[in-house]
Parts: C-alpha cells; structure tokens; sequence
C-alpha cells in the first residue's frame, strides 16, 4: 500500500511538471503573438503619421508669393484651398472649425518656417487687398493662424493725433441730449450716438472730442452687432442686459469690427477714443482669458488708433495701468476711489498724460481733495450717464 502511493505521488509529479511546462510553452507564445502585432500595429500608425524616406524634401520659406498665392486660393471653395503637401509628407485632416486649415510639413526655424519631416497645422491666410498686408496682433501666429489684413497706412508720428495732459476739464455724457453747454475742455460722448455735426461744433469752440465704444463686449442694439461671429461670443454681462463679453483672443475675427469703429471715429472728427471693457482676464467672460492675451489685445487697439491719428484711452483695467503707460495717450477709470485703487493710475500722470474719472457711489466731499491732489480729474455721475454732473474741479 506504502508502495504504491510513492508510485503514485510520483506520477501525480511528473504529470504536473509536463503541465506546468505546458502552460509556460503557451504564455511564452501569447507574449510572442501579442508582441508580433504590437509591432506590426506600431509600424502601420508610424506610416501613417509620419512620412516614408523619400527623395530630399526641399527648404520651403513662406515668402510673400507663396503667401499671396495661398491667400488667392482661400477665395475659393474650402477643398481647393489646400496646398499639396511636399513628397514624403503626410495629410492628416486637421480639426479647426474656425479657420480654414491647411497642412504642410513645416517646423519653426530662424526663418520663417522650413520644411522638414514633422507635419503641424497650418491655416490659410485671409484674402487681403491690394492696399492691405499681413498683419500679425501680438507677433506670434503659429501656422499663420490668426494672421489679419491690416490698410498700409504708415503709422502717424507720435506728435500727430492728440497729447491730454492733466489738469484737462471734461463733460462725459452718453445718453439723452447732449448738454453743451458745459465749459470744458473735452466731451467723451458716444461713438454711434454723436453725429459729426456735434463734434464740428465742440471743435468750433476748441473743445476735444473722446468717443466711447466697448471693444470687450457684444452689445445687441449697435447698428454693427450682426457682424459679430458667434464663435466670439461669451458669457452675459451681470445686470447689463444684451451684453456678452468677447474672445478678445480672436483678433483675426474682431479686426474688422474694430478697425471699422476705429475708421467711423477718424471720419467723424474724434480726437480719441474710449474703447471700453479691456479687461476681460479679471472678469468671467467664459474664455481663459489670460493677462497676456489681454496685454495683446489692448496694445493692438492703440497701435489701430495711433495708424489713425486717434488718441487712445485705457479704461479701468488697472492692473495692467503701468504696464500699458506706454502704449495709451490717457486713462479713463470708473470708481478707483470706491475700490481704493487709484494709486495703480499715478504712471500716467509722471508721463504727463491724463487721468479721467468718474465715481457713482461717493459724494464730492469722500474724494474729491485726493483726486485734485493727485492731479486726476474726476466727477460724481449717475449710472444713467446722462448730462448730471459735479466735477471736483470746482469743489
């Protein structure tokens, strides 16, 4: 009995050694298997991503025929507007909805692009007229996306539009009929409410003109709201009915809007201009906005406004105030005393440039002496912006 379970314990062994070989032998040729299609799989996505060796791929620079050429081709319908890739190059379908993309194999370079082996996006630049050039806001448009067409206006000299200095006395007004009768020496009134006629007259006198427009939000009842794409259109502006804050970083697709503002304001006779709401990075405008992408909208504002020979203002926005000294010829501010933060304001007046202001919620006798002492120019106004005024120059 002793014998033959030792003989049978043996045979329960070998039987499970041959097994476990077995199982081993299996697993090792799953792993293999497995492998083998890793690799086959690998090598299908390299061939598709990425270009088979062929013959030298040449230097391509984007040259102003090579832009001109595509640009032509983006008056065409979307699939005639693609350039055939250089041999060797793949053409993956890029998903940008809001430009018209294009891919080349192209890498950044000292020069403007060279081709090589690594295809990125890349999109068509928009059709410019004969008068016109490309224009990149803020300098950086990787694959050209975000390039505008901007006049070839050479820009003004600094003396050539408009230096407010402190000390300047101002009416601002906005809605009912204009009062002006006022003796200052500027009126800030609203750039699609005030007609030329109104202007020509405040100049007759020698009075300055600063005409408001918002440039950080969509308002419904302006005569140019149809011209706002949805694609820049955020969210709704707290008690401001038919109010949305914009994607300021579109400024390929604010451009136009802008400029032809801009234009309405040097014909009608504007000496400046007000562009309000430029500080939508601290707002929630349902965009990421970011500091800098608000640095690069508000210096291509002033950059518009200075090829017109227009002032330009800086409302609010006072973090970026020392910042954007240089670049804006005066401040417009909307309660800095009531949020203690005027002192933000003070690099415009040692650059000799003006301070506007108004405040809503505080009596002439809570601000006023600060602001004449720190040499801004400031008025108690009603939210209604109409003709009611008590300046603190005469406090």
């Amino acid at each position: 009995m002793a014998s033959f379970k030792s003989k049978d314990r043996v045979s329960v062994i070998d039987k499970l050694r041959v097994r476990r070989l077995e199982l081993g032998m299996r697993k090792r040729q799953i792993f293999l298997f497995t492998s083998a299609v890793l690799l086959l799989l690998s090598c299908q996505i390299a061939y598709i991503e990425t270009a088979t060796p062929g013959p030298a791929t040449p230097t391509i620079g984007l040259t102003a025929e090579f832009i001109a050429t595509t640009a032509a081709q983006s008056t065409t319908s979307p699939e005639e507007s693609s350039i055939t890739p250089p041999p060797g190059t793949s053409t993956p379908t890029p998903i940008t909805p809001t430009f018209t993309p294009i891919v080349v194999t192209a890498t950044y370079t000292d020069t403007p692009f060279a081709v090589t082996n690594t295809p990125i996006l890349m999109c068509t630049p928009p059709a410019c007229a004969e008068n016109e050039s490309y224009f990149c806001p803020g300098g950086s448009c990787p694959g050209g996306c975000g390039t505008v067409c901007a006049t070839n206006t050479p820009s003004a000299a600094e003396d050539a539009w408009w230096q407010p200095q402190p000390g300047l006395t101002f009416h601002l007004q906005y809605t009912g009929d204009i009062d002006l009768t006022k003796p200052v020496d500027v009126y800030n009134l609203d750039l699609f409410e005030t007609d030329a006629e109104t202007i020509e007259r405040l100049h007759e006198r020698g009075t300055r003109v600063i005409c408001y427009f918002s440039a950080g939000t969509y308002e419904d009842w302006r005569p140019d709201a149809d011209q706002f794409p949805q694609a820049v259109l955020g969210n709704a502006l707290a008690d401001w009915p038919g109010e949305r804050w914009l994607d300021i970083r579109r400024i390929d697709l604010l451009a136009p809007i802008m400029t032809a503002r801009l234009d309405l304001a040097a014909l009608a006779g504007c000496d400046g201009v007000d562009p309000d709401n430029v500080e939508g990075y601290t707002q929630p405008t349902g965009f990421s906005l970011t500091p800098n992408n608000q640095l690069t909208y508000n210096r291509w504002l002033a950059k518009q406004a200075h090829d017109r020979g227009l002032a330009i203002g800086l409302k609010n926005d006072m973090g970026q105030a020392p910042i954007l000294v240089d670049d804006f010829d005066f401040a417009v501010n909307e309660e800095c005393h009531f949020y203690q933060d005027c002192e933000l304001l003070e690099p415009f007046i040692r650059q000799d440039k003006a301070v506007f202001g108004i405040e809503y919620e505080l009596d002439p006798e809570d601000f006023c002496a600060e602001a004449n002492a720190a040499g801004y120019m400031f008025a108690v106004k009603d939210q209604q912006l109409g003709a009611f005024q008590i300046p603190c120059w005469e406090q």
